[in-house]
């Protein structure tokens, strides 16, 4: 270690009773109230905004999403796996600050060249105002997001539920009052996000700060690595934008700006309730498998694999199962009536969202053994399958088309993965699935046969399903 570094081992494993089960509920509860607060904007901006203009919205959204994809997202991709060497030399002070300023550079750069294109050849999808605010969202996303995303890595689980619940109640709040205020404008919605963003990261950053060790100085050879990493693993995240946002566009192209706001809503009630599950468990997890991994090779680390299919398993089947039965009905309750006709949408999203939370602990051994390459050939053959079939559906089936594109890319990617899966590593838990999925058809059945109201037989599901999962789950211990 050099002899600036302060001395600390590194992220120590959390005391017993953090551990599993109830530390996997404190990251559940944190992404569900930090997205969920976001979530719940959607019946007030639905009623407030026209589809044409959530459309601008979801259309810049896509544009600074796919850029973020390119010039920055796989920085941090590639850090995490890269932090505890950088532990292990003493430096991950260093090593923040210039994959910090790494993708803040990248992005500017990248987001002001395709704005200079756009304009040369005079391709307007959204105005001006609307693409300056989503980019300086990007920029402040970026560092928010990073500064949590390393802070899961230090299991600093108290520090990140405070960032990330304090950003989504500031976005909340200022969103409101602007609505409040009459304001009726994309750039409000990427505008109170941002101060969100910069709001969990004026918090994040000091805390982060604290833990960390070196000197205040860039690590010249953890972000070379992390770069020289990123070519391989930047098709991963572009493959990423083509499956969340290129729908967006062809949509944009064949059927208009307003059928994309309507999309983009029961999409996003699809893709947002499975995917705080999805990302609850695999921010409990990754970390560990990651430790575990360093410590005792593929061994080592099957049993953190294991635990987090059983986790995932629980967690996410019933919710699932809940959108694909009463996703119609939750998406009227939530939106206004201009977007009731995306209720076929949410079940089609939610399922193949689900399929893609599996296939991921289907591939770690990708990431552990550094072979970005393979990883991301692998998601771009299903990306570029789901742009075509985008391309052939939507004028077919329209919005219902892009959705099932999406599931058909998810579908690939899971036979793929499955089947290069490294069998050491992988353990899954069948029995686990199997009684999730037996505990959400009964749930499903028990809430069928009640002849009342929606809300009764949604709020049946949850009443039937619920307790066999927390029992399940404390039963095994959380593994």
């Amino acid at each position: 270690m050099p002899e600036h570094a302060e001395p600390r081992p590194g992220p120590t494993p959390p005391p017993a009773a953090r551990s599993g089960l109830l530390r996997s509920l404190i990251y559940v509860g944190t992404v569900a109230a930090g997205q969920g607060i976001a979530f719940l904007l959607l019946p007030f901006v639905t009623r407030a905004l026209s589809p044409e203009a959530y459309g601008a919205y979801a259309l810049a959204l896509a544009v600074s999403s796919l850029v973020g994809m390119l010039s920055s997202s796989w920085v941090r991709n590639v850090t995490l796996r890269l932090y505890f060497d950088a532990v292990e030399r003493g430096t991950t002070r260093g090593l923040f600050l210039g994959t910090a300023s790494l993708q803040a550079a990248l992005f500017v750069t990248l987001y002001g060249t395709v704005w200079a294109l756009l304009t040369l050849f005079g391709v307007e999808l959204v105005e001006p105002r609307v693409m300056l605010s989503a980019g300086v969202t990007v920029v402040a996303g970026d560092l928010a997001v990073h500064a949590l995303m390393l802070l899961r890595a230090e299991r600093r689980t108290a520090a990140f539920a405070t960032g990330e619940i304090g950003a989504g109640a500031v976005r909340f709040v200022l969103t409101l009052a602007g609505l409040a205020a009459g304001i009726r404008s994309p750039e409000l919605l990427f505008d109170a996000t941002t101060v969100g963003y910069l709001a969990a990261a004026a918090f994040g950053v000091p805390v982060l700060w604290r833990r960390m060790s070196g000197p205040f100085r860039i690590d010249v050879r953890g972000t070379a690595e992390v770069v020289r990493h990123g070519p391989r693993s930047l098709p991963f995240s572009v493959a990423d934008w083509m499956e969340r946002f290129a729908d967006r566009l062809v949509l944009e192209g064949i059927l208009g700006t307003s059928v994309v706001g309507i999309y983009t809503v029961g999409y996003t009630i699809g893709e947002r309730t499975v995917g705080v599950l999805v990302s609850a468990v695999f921010m409990m997890a990754w970390p560990d498998v990651l430790d575990a991994y360093r410590t005792g090779g593929t061994k080592g680390a099957r049993p953190a694999v294991r635990q987090a299919h059983h986790l995932y398993a629980w967690f996410s089947t019933g919710p699932v199962a809940f959108l694909i039965v009463h996703g119609g009905d939750v998406l009227r309750w939530i939106a206004g009536p201009e977007y009731h006709a995306a209720a076929p949408l949410v079940g089609i999203v939610a399922a193949s969202m689900w399929i893609g939370g599996f296939t991921t602990y289907l591939n770690r051994h990708l990431e552990l053994t550094k072979r970005f390459g393979t990883l991301s050939g692998i998601v771009t053959i299903g990306a570029v399958v789901n742009l075509a079939l985008n391309l052939w559906w939507i004028p077919l089936f329209g919005m219902l088309g892009a959705a099932w594109a999406t599931m058909a890319n998810r579908v690939l990617n899971l036979v793929l993965f499955w089947r290069i899966r490294d069998r050491e590593l992988v353990s899954v838990p069948v029995a686990a699935y199997l009684g999730a999925a037996l505990a959400s058809v009964a749930a499903w059945g028990a809430s069928a046969a009640l002849p009342v109201e929606p809300a009764v037989r949604m709020a049946a599901f949850v009443i039937v399903y619920a307790p066999v999962a927390l029992l399940a789950l404390r039963r095994s211990g959380g593994r």
